[in-house]
């Protein structure tokens, strides 16, 4: 007897049961193949985010040590080297890394992301990589995490300079500008600390504006980036990760009750994240701009030597008058300055020899006349005495 199926009649004597169950066989490989093709193209749309994430916190990386080192301090470092100023890179890399995970966790955008965000980099930087956080308090616990870095590396370098569409050329010229006499000004104080002599021109250029070279590159990766990336949540929990098991180190070494509060302030700042952001959002990074905008921000580093070698000098003298005058130190937050500007103690000399041979006159005054002589020892005076 003949059997019809799939409407095909089957030769006389075949078995109806084995050709579905060919059939079956060959519909599960093709939805398995499916499944193998859609879990590669999401394991390498995973590994693209990772990617794209690490690159975003490198980009942010080198922002913050332009902004934060360079602009800061002003002045190099005399035993700077590549291999440190890599690693500090690579410390400020981790440190961006904990804000951005942050700001993608809790969806905040524009300028709050980019000022929130700093402000968890400069806590992470003072906190952790240094500690200087934890000796003046409360100063140094809203100064350099608050007010430079999420203001100025945050707000202004990073926040600012990725509205350059909406801003437009010429306003961030002007932003850049300004950001110049900031750094000028702001150079001014350093002589006080006894950084060093000021170095010259072109080292200051290759300090300030070839680093910025790196930010100006920085920038332009992050217009190919669009917006922040998606990565599996174990990439994103690394950077802070590696950041906790370090400050559990240093509390361990260094017992003092102030590092509890480092944890605290993070904590505020994730919930001021919280209620700013949308979670799951997708944050972009700003519309893309030509190069030759993203090149005005060597306006700010050009502006910045130019005026600090004019006044750099005459600066300096003013410093040492007023300490030789003051006979003290100038001192910011009551952190008085090292004492290797100026000497506080004229130099003493070391004690002459005093043997016959090596006998060091003393000062020469002038020789008085034969008849102010006094007479010597057991002989009478034959120096007529002056009339009145």
């Amino acid at each position: 007897m003949r059997c019809c199926v799939a409407g095909r009649w089957l030769p006389k004597g075949q078995n109806t049961n084995r050709v579905t169950f060919g059939r079956l066989q060959s519909f599960s490989r093709r939805l398995q193949s499916l499944a193998m093709l859609v879990r590669q193209r999401q394991k390498g749309a995973r590994a693209v985010e990772s990617l794209r994430y690490a690159g975003l916190c490198l980009a942010l990386g080198l922002i913050a040590v332009w902004a934060g080192e360079n602009m800061f301090w002003f002045i190099p470092p005399a035993d700077l080297r590549l291999l440190d100023l890599a690693l500090t890179v690579i410390a400020y890399s981790i440190a961006s890394g904990v804000g951005l995970t942050l700001v993608i966790l809790s969806g905040v955008r524009g300028l709050p992301a980019a000022f929130l965000g700093g402000a968890v980099m400069g806590y992470m930087a003072e906190g952790v990589i240094v500690g200087t956080i934890y000796d003046p308090l409360p100063f140094f616990w809203v100064w350099t995490p608050l007010a430079w870095h999420a203001l100025i590396s945050g707000g202004l370098v990073l926040g600012l300079g990725r509205a350059g569409a909406v801003l437009g050329p010429l306003r961030m010229a002007l932003i850049w500008g300004v950001l110049g006499l900031i750094s000028a000004f702001w150079a001014q104080y350093w002589p006080s600390e006894g950084k060093g002599p000021l170095p010259g021109t072109g080292a200051l250029a290759v300090y300030l504006v070839g680093f910025a070279g790196l930010v100006v590159l920085a920038h332009l990766g992050m217009d190919r980036l669009g917006h922040l990336p998606r990565p599996p949540i174990a990439v994103l929990m690394i950077a802070p990760g590696i950041a906790t098991l370090v400050w559990v180190a240093q509390t361990v070494a260094d017992l003092n009750p102030l590092r509890v509060l480092l944890p605290a302030v993070l904590a505020l700042l994730w919930w001021v994240m919280r209620r700013l952001g949308q979670p799951g959002a997708r944050v972009s990074l700003g519309a893309p701009v030509p190069v030759w905008q993203h090149a005005l921000l060597l306006i700010a580093p050009g502006v910045a030597v130019i005026l600090r070698r004019k006044s750099g000098r005459k600066a300096g003298n003013a410093v040492v008058e007023h300490c030789r005058r003051a006979d003290n130190l100038p001192s910011v937050g009551g952190l008085a300055g090292p004492p290797n500007l100026v000497s506080r103690q004229a130099p003493v000399a070391p004690p002459p020899d005093q043997s016959p041979r090596h006998k060091v006159p003393g000062p020469r005054w002038p020789r008085r006349s034969r008849r102010c002589r006094a007479a010597p020892e057991g002989r009478p005076s034959t120096t007529p005495r002056p009339r009145r």
